[in-house]
């Protein structure tokens, strides 16, 4: 557990000090294997993550080059679906510590839908589901689905699944609990702060390698605060505390402030306008314009919904 402990602050050291952390937005990546290059240097995603229709595969060894080490943390919800000769989605996602699921896909946060060469899911790192449910279903080579204790990431597993009754068992090791016959379910050490998930120091609040709540500049809190030398708001879809400078500056300027809040749209009967020069949002009743950008063709789901 010690030697556990200090490889996630080593990872999450050299994430502050070597590499430039990035927040993306969502991703839809799907018909070709280099579209995963999307995802490079990404640390968090606000927003969703869907794999699909990746097909044009000749074998595995395609997927050898994309690992992405850096991505720790996934506010929506993660969609796997027909993504062929892809056999565990931890190689893809081998530090994937938290799915939030402030967005879901119907009533899921983990989909794996359909992927007939997937041997494993794999994610030994991931610690928490805050919302929503995971599903796996049509994955004839799957193992290791049942092994995983899921209420201890707090969500519930949906798995349909039939294979062909040739998966290992776990190391003696795990206690029967593990993501695959090396890498045991990692036991979370339940003297740590209450704001963490995991922790490389145990009763504090800046050591935590997830945050349960709010991440405010490196401490775990259970709200933003408001009083202080600095005004702090929730920003609600990557569950951290902001400036209000951070916030109207953060994702290319598209978020204001709103009720205490760091937001991109608004609330239902209300629409975005200006004030002072700066996005805020009013009231509109039934009455609301709803202005679109299109900058090419409605030539998928997405477009389409996004017109609505």
């Amino acid at each position: 557990m010690l030697r556990y402990k200090l490889f996630i602050f080593l990872l999450l050291f050299v994430c502050v000090v070597f590499v430039e952390c990035k927040t993306c937005q969502s991703m839809d990546i799907r018909n070709t294997v280099t579209e995963l290059n999307k995802l490079r240097n990404c640390t968090e995603i606000v927003g969703y993550v869907r794999i699909l229709l990746i097909e044009r595969v000749k074998g595995e060894h395609e997927f050898d080059n994309y690992v992405f080490p850096d991505l720790t943390e996934i506010t929506g919800y993660l969609f796997f679906y027909n993504v062929l000769y892809l056999t565990s989605v931890g190689k893809l996602f081998p530090n994937l510590m938290v799915i939030r699921g402030y967005e879901l896909f119907t009533d899921y946060s983990l989909v794996i839908y359909n992927m007939p060469h997937l041997r494993e899911i794999g994610t030994n790192k991931l610690m928490y589901i805050a919302r929503g449910f995971v599903k796996v279903e049509k994955c004839p080579n799957l193992c290791y689905a049942n092994t995983v204790n899921w209420t201890k990431i707090s969500t519930r597993l949906d798995f349909t699944n039939i294979n062909n009754g040739t998966c290992d068992a776990c190391s003696r090791a795990c206690d029967g609990q593990c993501w695959n016959s090396d890498q045991c379910q990692m036991k979370v050490d339940d003297k740590c702060h209450r704001e963490c998930l995991g922790c490389s120091e145990i009763n504090s609040d800046k050591h935590c390698w997830v945050c349960k709540n709010y991440n405010d500049h490196g401490t775990c809190v259970a709200a933003c605060p408001r009083t202080g030398p600095q005004k702090k708001y929730r920003q609600v879809a990557s569950f951290k505390c902001v400036t209000e400078n951070e916030c109207r500056t953060m994702l290319n300027g598209t978020w204001w402030i709103y009720e205490d809040e760091c937001v991109n749209e608004c609330p239902l009967n209300y629409e975005q306008t200006v004030r002072d020069n700066q996005l805020t949002c009013k009231y509109c009743g039934n009455k609301c314009t709803k202005w679109c950008k299109i900058n090419n063709n409605v030539d998928s789901l997405d477009k389409v919904q996004a017109l609505k």
